[in-house]
This record gives C-alpha cells, sequence and structure tokens, in this order.
C-alpha cells in the first residue's frame, strides 16, 4: 500500500537500463512525474547491476554528476534514501546553491542535514565521513518545523546528532517550493557523492 504525501519515488529497479548504461532520466515511480533527468551528457550517473543483494544501482562518479527532479512543495518532510558510498557525499540537495531556502542530506559532520527558511535555519551533524565507508544504508531525514524536531534516523535507530555551530532556528512547516538535486547540489560540482544510490522517497509529511 502507498502513502499519503507520496512527492518523489526513485527506483534503480524501475530502470529499464542495461548495465553500465548512461542514466540520462530516472523515472519518478510515485505517479507524479517528477523525472529526475540529466542534459548534459557529460554528468550523467551510471546505471550498473546486481550491485545491493543482486539489485541495480546508480552510480555517481564524484566529479559532476547528477540529476534533478522538478519542483516539489515541501514544509514538514520525511526522505528515505539508501545508498553505498565511498567518497565525498552530498547526497539529496532542495534548492539552488547559496538559495535562503533549501534542504540536505550529507554525508560529512558538516551540516548532515538541514532545513533552512526565511524563517530560521536548522543544522545538525553527525560523525565525520559517516557515509563514506561502502556501507549501504537506509536514511530517513525528518523536518517537523522546528530545530529540535529535525532527526536522522539510520537503518531504523535515531541518530545522536550536535548542533551545527550558528544553524538552531526553527524553519517552520511553510512549504516552499524548489528542484530537488540527487548527487549533489544543483550546479553537479559541489558537494558530489562517490558512490551508488539505490532508491529515494519523499514525503510531505511526517511518517
Amino acid at each position: 500500500t502507498r502513502l499519503a504525501g507520496l512527492q518523489l519515488w526513485l527506483d534503480a529497479s524501475e530502470l529499464a537500463l542495461a548495465d553500465t548504461d548512461p542514466v540520462s532520466s530516472w523515472t519518478d515511480v510515485s505517479g507524479n512525474g517528477r523525472h529526475a533527468v540529466q542534459a548534459d551528457a557529460t554528468k550523467r550517473p551510471t546505471f550498473r547491476t546486481g550491485i545491493l543483494n543482486g539489485r541495480p544501482g546508480v552510480l555517481f562518479d564524484g566529479v559532476n554528476d547528477g540529476v534533478v527532479a522538478p519542483s516539489l512543495p515541501l514544509g514538514l518532510h520525511t526522505i528515505f534514501c539508501v545508498f553505498k558510498l565511498t567518497g565525498t557525499a552530498g547526497i539529496v540537495y532542495e534548492g539552488t546553491s547559496g538559495a535562503v531556502t533549501n534542504r540536505y542530506l550529507h554525508g560529512s559532520a558538516s551540516d548532515t542535514i538541514q532545513t533552512r527558511s526565511a524563517a530560521g535555519n536548522s543544522g545538525k551533524d553527525l560523525s565525520g565521513n559517516w557515509a563514506n565507508d561502502n556501507v549501504a544504508r537506509i536514511t530517513s531525514h525528518v523536518h517537523g518545523g522546528t530545530h529540535a524536531s529535525h532527526l536522522l534516523y539510520i537503518n531504523g535507530a535515531v541518530q545522536t546528532l550536535t548542533d551545527a555551530p550558528g544553524r538552531t532556528g526553527d524553519p517552520g512547516a511553510v512549504p516552499f517550493t524548489d528542484q530537488m538535486s540527487i548527487g549533489g547540489r544543483d550546479d553537479s560540482t559541489s558537494v558530489v557523492c562517490t558512490g551508488y544510490i539505490f532508491e529515494l522517497l519523499v514525503y510531505d509529511r511526517l511518517l
């Protein structure tokens, strides 16, 4: 049964591609048509088969690979991601670089999770390079409008996070709408990731 509030669902297993094919479009299987695309052939990640328990994954090169989904209206949110990374780790980033409003999941100690709006900026940190060890993880990034409600779960276990310096505000629950970049920021060259992303689900509510 599909849960209410699903805004985006990317699943590598749903891609009709052959091993080593470039990924120009990652189909949104939520039914909302927010396919994540990359028009520049030099920045397309690679489809690889048999990576995780026989399932395929999308490989990002840590240089300039990335795909971008159209605007998602998110205030409160829950973002699930399954990935296995070996290096630089900008995993999911909503918003354009330097924008006042954005949110992201980053695989290092600096601003591991962040949600920022004109009302306030909430950032929390996990340990250094926690995601860069070539181990598969399921994460859920939860934001309930306040800094205190900003949580990260890994494989179902809530993580002990520290407050990012100067980022303890309450962004609020008012939705803002912007594109969502997968594999790095919207420019595909900063805060990029090296490794595989297998699945991404984005909900516009708390789960």
